[in-house]
């Protein structure tokens, strides 16, 4: 049996998108400072918010280095790069091996489990393809915000929102994308050999920031609750993703309510375990980041919130769930049909002439030696 191990709210990035235009302008100041000469030194300027937020800026046009925002997250800087993911906010190990410790950066920390949920990844349409990027032996399907309208790669403002679903390739043959959704729902049927299959579905629920966000994201609930009618008979469903929303408090808002009544009408599963979100104070005020699941008791393990990964540096701690699901490697799957494909003649290369008169004179022999002996005297 193998394990799932997925992780959301994980952000990819082009500049720096864990630091808001407000914490921009708090690091960049008014603008009225004296940039230095080209012969002089840069300088740096330190700033700090409520003693635990410092920020590096070199102010000669030079790339902006930001460390991690939160007092939990004590990282290096990081420099911009086209993509980007701190790799501990991907960590994961199997079952029963878990040590944040054992932990080492790189892309490879990717291949730990077959499995990552990615949710706003802050790439645009034309951008996804970079999600192939990250590792070799990655295999992607996601979507930019601008799904619906491509924007053009001259005309891109700062990204924001954007949904994916990350595998290992050598499961390639058990995953099929599923086209279902607006560019907040990204899903993927997992098929399993002996077991009902999956439907594992990435989700950004939309914040309160717009005018238009009860309707939004009722919409967006609309849009899974058509998903879990559809599946709910015929297979097991995961939904993980940003809900914008707390579980552990009646708000008593229409959006509060309204995700309830979508959780309870379909009797999914869910787990309060920790905040999730730290505010722009750097203090972890909610719990927004959740899996919904229909699965039976004893098929997951509960959620579990990584709020110690020194290397992240979104503004959400990655979430972790694990659920069993058996599979045969790609690998071992091409061996064994290999085994069984009967090979056959390319009569494009073949010696027709000297096949005939090597089929004819085979034919021709005694179907025996004491036979063809006795022919022969």
């Amino acid at each position: 049996m193998k394990w799932i191990d997925k992780l959301t709210k994980s952000r990819l990035f082009d500049d720096c998108p864990h630091i808001s235009e407000e914490r921009l302008k708090a690091t960049q100041g008014t603008g009225d400072e004296k940039v230095p000469s080209e012969n002089k030194k840069p300088q740096k300027e330190n700033v700090t918010n409520t003693g635990t937020k410092q920020a590096t800026q070199q102010l000669t046009g030079q790339p902006l280095f930001l460390k991690p925002h939160s007092p939990k997250h004590q990282g290096q800087c990081y420099n911009a790069t086209p993509v980007y993911i701190p790799s501990a906010t991907l960590q994961a190990q199997k079952k029963g091996h878990i040590d944040a410790s054992s932990i080492q950066p790189g892309a490879n920390n990717f291949l730990y489990p077959p499995v990552h949920n990615i949710h706003e990844h802050w790439l645009f349409q034309t951008q996804i393809h970079l999600l192939g990027e990250i590792h070799e032996n990655i295999n992607y399907i996601g979507k930019g915000v601008d799904i619906n309208e491509p924007l053009l790669p001259i005309c891109m403002p700062r990204g924001y929102g954007g949904v994916a679903i990350l595998w290992k390739k050598e499961i390639d043959h058990m995953i099929r994308p599923i086209e279902l959704g607006s560019e907040r729902i990204q899903c993927v049927e997992i098929r399993e050999s002996n077991n009902p299959n999956i439907i594992l579905t990435s989700v950004y629920l939309p914040a309160k920031g717009s005018k238009n966000h009860q309707a939004e994201y009722q919409d967006v609930i609309d849009q899974l609750y058509e998903l879990y009618q559809k599946y709910n008979e015929t297979h097991k469903i995961i939904i993980g993703g940003d809900l914008n929303e707390d579980l552990n408090i009646q708000t008593g808002t229409k959006r509060n309510l309204y995700l309830r009544d979508f959780i309870k009408e379909c009797n999914l599963k869910y787990d309060n375990k920790e905040r999730t979100f730290v505010n722009s104070l750097g203090q972890e005020s909610s719990e927004i980041d959740y899996f919904l699941h229909n699965l039976p008791e004893n098929e997951f393990d509960n959620k579990q919130v990584l709020n110690h990964v020194t290397e992240n540096t979104s503004d959400h701690h990655p979430i972790r769930m694990s659920t069993k699901f058996t599979y045969e490697s790609l690998n071992n799957s091409h061996a064994q049909n290999s085994s069984k494909i009967a090979k056959r003649v390319n009569w494009d290369k073949v010696d027709k002439e000297w096949y005939s008169a090597s089929h004819q004179q085979t034919y021709r022999q005694p179907p025996n030696k004491r036979e063809y002996e006795r022919n022969r005297n």
